[in-house]
């Protein structure tokens, strides 16, 4: 290649992030049409020698390989590695939420997700920490009209709700309660996984809780197993029924919280009230 040799080919990769095509290359290294066939040879190259990956099935598409990685402290105690989050239904009594994680509430259609996220603010608004509701549906009335059924709505921070629809992963705050309200199913349901990764990789010392829609009669959100993977805490609800489905990190080690239920009656699309205990399906 004119002027480009097999070194600025791959000190170009190494300095790029995120997925790249071969017409990418092309244009930042201000390569000729004629120079595409040597350009690939390159790239193939730069694979063999681990400097980047070809993304499979997706024709000219590559990554850089990301060797970077933190070590782990695995022989101390650390009581400030879990996040301290209050849940409705008192979850968190049995389930502990790490710092840098995914919660996912998964409902049918007005099954109580908004009311989760909602509850989510009050419960943890004045622990100190930032608290971030992205919002994907509800226009600037709607959300007045359902916060303000929260007694002390008129004391939260203004930029607390926030507009949103997608890659929120470009936006999250690292060290903050993330709440969003809700995370659009993608046309492949095991995309899923890469979403709530990408927002998890963003994360630092804080969490996020993502409101995901549900099929009626089924346990899983969309996404399937692809939704459960990596959450660390996954809750389903429909019919006045909140179940616990996956629970990672017990509080206590002789209590398993998957499966764990409770019933409850949803008043103003708000309060949740009656909670009542069901224990687990036999």
């Amino acid at each position: 290649m004119a002027g480009k040799s097999q070194y600025d080919i791959e000190e170009w990769i190494k300095n790029t992030t995120g997925d790249f095509h071969l017409n990418d290359v092309m244009v930042q290294l201000q390569l000729e049409p004629s120079e595409y066939g040597r350009l690939r040879e390159a790239i193939h190259t730069a694979c063999e020698r681990g400097i980047a990956k070809s993304l499979g099935r997706r024709d000219g598409w590559y990554r850089s390989i990301d060797r970077e990685y933190e070590t782990m402290n695995f022989k101390h105690k650390n009581p400030t590695g879990f996040f301290d989050i209050s849940y409705p239904f008192n979850l968190e009594e049995y389930v502990r939420t790490p710092r840098r994680s995914i919660s996912v509430f998964g409902g049918s259609p007005d099954a109580g997700k908004t009311a989760i996220a909602h509850n989510l603010i009050a419960l943890n608004i004045n622990k100190g920490y930032k608290v971030i509701l992205w919002d994907s549906e509800n226009s600037d009335a709607e959300i007045e009209d359902r916060l303000s059924k929260h007694s002390d709505y008129i004391n939260w921070p203004d930029d607390l709700v926030r507009s949103r629809s997608a890659n929120f992963d470009d936006v999250i705050d690292p060290e903050a309660l993330n709440i969003i309200d809700y995370l659009e199913s993608p046309e492949n349901i095991w995309e899923i996984r890469t979403l709530l990764r990408a927002i998890r990789d963003k994360l630092t010392t804080g969490i996020c809780v993502v409101m995901l829609q549900k099929p009626e009669g089924r346990d899983l959100p969309y996404g399937k197993e692809w939704a459960k993977q990596l959450p660390r805490l996954v809750v389903a609800m429909e019919g006045g029924i909140l179940k616990i489905i996956k629970g990672k990190s017990w509080v206590k080690r002789e209590v398993n919280p998957e499966g764990l239920r409770w019933s409850f009656k949803l008043v103003n699309g708000e309060r949740f009230c009656n909670i009542l205990p069901l224990g687990k399906e036999f």
